[in-house]
């Protein structure tokens, strides 16, 4: 049963169909709570592609990338395979040492990243403005207060 486009199901609205199978179909939605369209990422792929745009038009070894990830992937390697396959970055041996990977950041890959940066910009606002200026402060609070505990973990 195709559902059309525009079709609300809960907060979100139907954007378009991406596929069809034995198991259903899979729709492309808008969350009309947070007004954003789903990219499709991962935390870990989103943070690659940032990553990769700050350093654009330079490429990364793989083992930078790793390095300077909020949260550490072990698999960095597939990781980079998913986004590759989606054209979002480009790999290629280094020219100095053809034993190291580069990966660098393609204009499709530049764009989906361009593209969902008011969307992060708005999001904490999304998710804590309704605590007010006295509930946030008391939060910041908290959470130094434990970061300050954690000592040098990990």
């Amino acid at each position: 049963m195709a559902i059309s486009t525009g079709t609300r199901l809960g907060p979100y609205e139907v954007a378009s169909l991406i596929g069809a199978g034995g198991m259903g179909e899979l729709y492309k939605a808008r969350d009309t709570r947070l007004d954003r369209t789903t990219a499709h990422l991962t935390n870990n792929q989103y943070n690659v592609l940032r990553i990769l745009r700050g350093s654009h038009p330079a490429k990364l070894a793989c083992s930078d990338i790793a390095e300077r990830m909020i949260d550490r992937d072990p698999d960095i390697t597939r990781l980079i395979d998913r986004l590759e396959t989606r054209g979002l970055v480009r790999r290629s041996r280094s020219r100095r040492d053809r034993r190291v990977v580069e990966v660098g950041i393609t204009d499709k890959g530049l764009a989906l990243v361009r593209g969902l940066d008011t969307h992060v910009q708005r999001m904490p606002k999304a998710l804590l403005g309704h605590l007010g200026v006295e509930r946030l402060r008391q939060l910041g609070s908290l959470l130094e207060a434990v970061i300050l505990d954690l000592g040098t973990f990990p």
